[in-house]
């Protein structure tokens, strides 16, 4: 449909016709044949609509697509042309046949719909999206969702500063993290206070340790109190219920990065 290059001369214009990739988040029915789709892309963020309906091809919420639009003015919904990301059928099949791996998507999608606001792109967070959506379902690393909450969170203002204690700038032992400030304290400085403080995981602050399930788990209770937090203040919203399913499936399995 379009080569990289095509996409990428067109991701500073304004034009009424562009060419994106994006993941598809969901779709509506819109009269009798048609749906108003909305999308995450690289390079114009979150995008709703137009689609004619192929019923030989239909469209699967969670799924990569190319994409073109047009339309008459900037402001208004374009129509779109979509033909499948040839390189992402691998991953949608292993998100299909693994139950939390499916609740991952869906948590990703969901969440992606309630928390962007209309055409905010960042390229670098996406190309991060589909890292960790890959790393879920391709590598069962389901540690990689609670990073993509928590690059969400710092997407829409609200970083985490894990790097360094919040009393001593120290940098090592760090051990918990202020549900006030989300940023990080060491043991030492924590521990008297650490029935109110989140535990925080250790993958979060050394990438070379694998995820296990109390780490996940205490991964999403620091993110979850935030993004809250962000969805109450800013946009009056709740966390989707897709996301409370998904904790719900690492609670109850027991091999987490199991296919």
């Amino acid at each position: 449909m379009s080569s990289a290059l095509e996409i990428k001369k067109q991701k500073e214009t304004h034009s009424l016709e562009w060419l994106d990739e994006g993941l598809l988040l969901r779709t509506k029915p819109h009269g009798e044949s048609n749906l108003i789709a909305t999308f995450f892309t690289q390079y114009h963020g979150l995008i709703t609509g137009y689609i004619r309906t192929n019923k030989k091809y239909p469209l699967q919420p969670g799924n990569l697509y190319h994409i073109r639009n047009k339309s008459r003015l900037d402001t208004h919904m374009g129509l779109f042309t979509v033909e499948h990301h040839e390189t992402f059928a691998p991953i949608m099949c292993a998100a299909l046949i693994s139950p939390i791996k499916l609740a991952c998507i869906n948590a990703i999608r969901t969440l992606l719909i309630t928390a962007l606001i209309d055409r905010d792109a960042t390229e670098a967070f996406y190309l991060n999206l589909k890292l960790h959506i890959h790393e879920i379902c391709l590598n069962g690393n389901i540690g990689h969702y609670v990073l993509f909450e928590k690059e969400l969170l710092a997407h829409c203002g609200f970083g985490l500063d894990l790097t360094r204690c919040a009393v001593t700038n120290a940098r090592e032992n760090l051990k918990y993290v202020s549900p006030k400030t989300g940023r990080a304290v060491t043991e030492s400085v924590g521990l008297p206070y650490k029935d109110q403080l989140f535990h925080l995981p250790t993958p979060l602050t050394d990438a070379t340790i694998p995820w296990n399930k109390p780490d996940i788990l205490a991964g999403l209770t620091i993110t979850g109190h935030f993004l809250r937090r962000l969805l109450h203040e800013q946009l009056h919203r709740t966390l989707p219920q897709e996301r409370d399913y998904l904790i719900t499936l690492i609670h109850t399995s027991k091999v987490i990065n199991a296919s």
